[in-house]
């Protein structure tokens, strides 16, 4: 039992799974050179990582406060920081080819009515485009 509230129990066995083995000494928890339990997060095959790693982050607080004073919780490793650049990039590219797509028809037609054509319809075609992928969009 972990914790009993107003007559609910919370079991281990309802957050995790418990295993009986000997403990092995080569898995050694360490944060900062100090011992810790490191606890291993990943996603489903087709969550989004962005998402799962945000929501992961607003839980902390709320988790924290359920600790004691002496336990600090923390994120030691997050790899999302290439994939939100990578996704920052892609985001950059497109707007600047919306740039060049808009120059490059006012340059060959002249006329500001037949620019505004791809200058509406190029950022609106990025409806199509998946939200889980680019969430940003």
């Amino acid at each position: 039992m972990i914790r009993q509230n107003n007559g609910t129990v919370v079991r281990i066995s309802d957050v995790g799974r418990v295993v009986q083995a000997t403990e092995d000494l080569r898995n050694d928890g360490l944060s900062n050179g100090k011992p810790a339990v490191l606890l291993i997060v990943s996603k489903e095959p087709n969550a989004n990582v962005i998402k799962t790693v945000d929501a992961i982050r607003a839980a902390l607080p709320a988790l924290s406060a359920a600790m004691p004073s002496t336990v600090k919780l923390g994120v030691v490793l997050d790899g999302t920081h290439t994939i939100r650049a990578s996704v920052y990039d892609v985001e950059m590219s497109l707007l600047a080819s919306v740039l060049l797509v808009t120059a490059v028809t006012y340059a060959f037609f002249r006329d500001w009515r037949s620019t505004l054509i791809p200058a509406i319809t190029v950022p609106l075609a990025r409806r199509h485009v998946r939200r889980d992928v680019f969430p940003r969009l």
